[in-house]
């Protein structure tokens, strides 16, 4: 997996955003297709295997689709149902393989696969296209997916100008040195602010508990289908925890917003 959180992003800057995805959607239909006629661990643990580029591409390429492709306004929502999804579809594979045949598990990941196709039928990202200099293919890629509206044009606007600039003083002063990037607090504090979120989550023991909940439940019950039923309970735990800390965090964001607006307001 880790080799291609960096292989991905570099991927996606030089060719775009729709042909990243692209291979990821035939990357999971044929890691679908290994799991489903597996008939040995080791085909099994190639599967899984494979299933690292996927999950880079969730926390890389498709981070990028949505807010590349999706409306300011809108932007968050999908981005949590993004975030939540990954567990959803843990919860329901593990329900799966609970009270059906396991083999049920890659169909089903087969299904939701062959959907994700329909990035043959998307224009190239607006905003790579902008970056790139091409702002005709960005300007007919931005309506077809935003349409024509004031507030569209408007962002469609700003957007060509952000660039403009953009261009300009890269070619006035240079392009940024990776490590004058490096040092800058666009960069790093987002980075460190990742780091501790990701930090915590494995030092919570949530990645432990989630592997070895069934051996550990086994050992304290004595019944095997109460471990099963645990363990699902844990993966609703998860769905949950995730949409909460969702909601919360766009209230809290929304919320000083409000008291800005308010504040003007009265004058």
């Amino acid at each position: 997996m880790y080799p291609w959180l960096i292989i991905l992003p570099l991927f996606t800057k030089r060719y775009g955003r729709k042909l990243p995805q692209i291979i990821t959607s035939l990357a999971s239909m044929a890691i679908f297709i290994i799991l489903y006629y597996s008939q040995s661990v080791i085909h099994i643990l190639i599967s899984e295997v494979l299933q690292g580029f996927l999950y880079a591409g969730n926390v890389t390429v498709r981070i990028l689709v949505v807010t590349d492709y999706t409306s300011p306004k809108y932007r968050g929502i999908f981005l949590a149902i993004k975030s939540a999804s990954f567990f959803w579809g843990i919860w329901v594979a593990n329900a799966i393989g609970t009270f059906f045949y396991w083999k049920n598990i890659a169909i089903l990941g087969f299904i939701c696969a062959v959907y994700t196709l329909n990035v043959l039928l998307w224009p190239e990202s607006p905003y790579w296209l902008a970056s790139k200099g091409r702002f005709d293919e960005c300007r007919k890629s931005f309506r077809q997916i935003h349409g024509i509206n004031v507030k569209s044009e408007r962002e469609l606007k700003e957007l060509i100008k952000v660039q403009t600039e953009r261009f300009r003083i890269e070619n006035e002063y240079g392009k940024m040195g990776v490590l004058e990037m490096v040092r800058s607090s666009e960069f790093y504090k987002p980075l460190l602010l990742s780091a501790v979120a990701i930090i915590q989550y494995h030092l919570s023991g949530k990645v432990v508990i989630s592997l070895y909940i069934l051996d550990i439940f086994k050992n304290i019950t004595a019944n095997e289908w109460s471990a099963y039923i645990a363990m699902l309970i844990l993966d609703g735990v998860t769905v949950f925890g995730i949409i909460l800390a969702k909601w919360i965090s766009a209230f809290t964001t929304q919320l000083p917003i409000e008291r800005k607006i308010t504040k003007k307001m009265l004058g």
